[in-house]
């Protein structure tokens, strides 16, 4: 009889706070872990749950370290108050890459900014045939068109550079100075393969040129000049 006594469930009453402001938390859960009953608090950060001498009661709210305390006894009847203190907030993890990856990027990008507005001038419609035809008699207008050819062409040849390097070229192959220089010059890159080319694409293209290179070079070698008659 005395266990059953000590074994009776009271009500547990409490009020919970923010440790640093104190103020009052809604809507945190309560649980008795052995009765598995939870209860909310309310928006004075009041709650009331039933538990027995040495039962565990957790505190879960939303951004705050969670806690668990035992009903002793002697409570029954008096208003707890509980402090949670806010969790460290973890953040996941995150890849800072630069903006851009190659010098070519960067540059292009500067160029592009510089001349914007250049470049954004288009020439007049035939359906317009004032404006087509001073397009066409204008010699700054021309100067403008034959600006933005040149700067596209350019543009492309730039990009195939940052892709077709000396360097990877040097890597691959073990051409250096004036033998690479001639090595590139014979086989250069189209724009369009260089824009869609991966880069192991990229590199068995270089691969296999060289291969070709070694060939034709070896041949050259190996052509016997005629006698001279004198």
């Amino acid at each position: 009889m005395i266990f059953a006594l000590q074994a009776k469930a009271v009500v547990w009453k409490g009020c919970l706070r923010d440790a640093e402001t104190g103020a009052p938390l809604l809507g945190a859960t309560i649980t008795n872990t052995r009765s598995a009953q939870s209860v909310q608090t309310d928006r004075d950060g009041n709650f009331e749950i039933e538990g027995s001498e040495g039962d565990r009661v957790t505190f879960v709210c939303p951004g705050y370290a969670t806690e668990t305390h035992i009903i002793l006894k002697g409570l029954e009847g008096v208003r707890l108050t509980f402090k949670l203190r806010m969790s460290g907030l973890q953040l996941r993890e995150v890849i800072i890459k630069q903006r851009y990856k190659t010098i070519y990027q960067r540059d292009s990008a500067d160029r592009a900014s510089t001349y914007t507005r250049t470049m954004a001038d288009k020439k007049a419609s035939i359906a317009s045939p004032v404006s087509f035809l001073a397009d066409r008699l204008s010699r700054q207008r021309r100067a403008v068109f034959r600006f933005q050819r040149d700067f596209r062409k350019n543009e492309d040849i730039r990009f195939v550079d940052s892709r077709y390097s000396p360097e990877l070229t040097n890597s691959l192959t073990g051409l250096s100075g004036d033998t690479l220089a001639y090595f590139m010059y014979t086989y250069q890159m189209p724009y369009d393969y260089a824009r869609s080319a991966s880069t192991l694409e990229l590199r068995a293209w270089i691969r296999a040129n060289y291969r070709d290179f070694l060939q034709k070079t070896d041949s050259l070698r190996n052509i016997k000049l005629p006698a001279d008659s004198n």
